[in-house]
């Protein structure tokens, strides 16, 4: 989040000046810088997890790169908004870039692009899964030690059940925050287009909006997901746990 807000913050100033802004040279909507861009965005995403990549997925901890895609997404949209949070003279609207022929809605007369709502809703999701995942796995191993429980036994066991009905468990634990999310995609996009000076305090407020009702749906997906979760056992050679 913060290198996405610090680069919305380096293209507000730089890329107006850009001389070949308007060379939309690839599928006829996106610059050759767009393009760096991107690559940019991908590589600090995936920095991590492809470096983890051989160990965490023999150990079955693939959701790193769900992490890594969810941060470069949710990335992307917070972006943009430092961008127009930063920028003088450009007013996010209808005939914004971002809107990328998809339009957006008004709302008391702030344009809030569809692509915001379809990057956080995406990012929130696959982050929050990962996120889940990852905490599922701590409470797991730190359950383990207090049990005395060797690394073979300390594997979690879960009880037969459908891939329906597993699937339904991460949907109840994150489908209604990252639908609720969508309300401070309005609210922090609204920022960018309010009486606030474009400048430090503009990109404050948008960024506060958007990282302190994330860090409270994340800790309440993980509570609702724990209690999902509560019947998971270890596994035991002898039978025991």
């Amino acid at each position: 989040m913060l290198s996405a807000i610090a680069y919305g913050w380096i293209e507000g100033t730089i890329y107006p000046y850009y001389p070949y802004r308007d060379e939309l040279q690839i599928l006829g909507h996106f610059t050759w810088y767009h393009l760096v861009f991107c690559f940019m965005f991908l590589v600090i995403g995936f920095t991590f997890s492809l470096t983890r990549a051989l160990a965490m997925w023999s150990l079955k901890k693939g959701y790193m790169f769900a992490a890594s895609a969810g941060s470069v997404i949710w990335g992307f949209w917070i972006e943009d908004m430092g961008y127009y949070s930063i920028v003088r003279g450009e007013i996010l609207g209808p005939d914004s870039w971002v809107n990328w022929g998809l339009g957006g809605i008004s709302i008391l007369g702030h344009w809030v692009p569809t692509v915001y709502f379809i990057l956080s809703f995406t990012g929130f999701a696959l982050f929050s899964a990962a996120y889940l995942r990852s905490s599922m796995d701590t409470l797991l191993m730190m359950r383990a030690m207090k049990m005395g429980l060797s690394k073979e036994e300390a594997k979690p066991r879960t009880p037969r059940r459908s891939k329906m009905i597993e699937f339904s468990r991460y949907f109840c634990s994150i489908a209604p925050f990252a639908l609720v999310a969508q309300a401070f995609t309005v609210l922090a996009a609204s920022v960018t287009t309010s009486d606030l000076p474009p400048g430090t305090l503009r990109v404050a407020v948008m960024g506060l909006l958007v990282l302190i009702p994330t860090l409270i749906l994340l800790s309440i997906s993980s509570m609702i997901h724990d209690r999902f979760s509560s019947e998971l056992t270890f596994k035991s050679p002898r039978g025991d746990h």
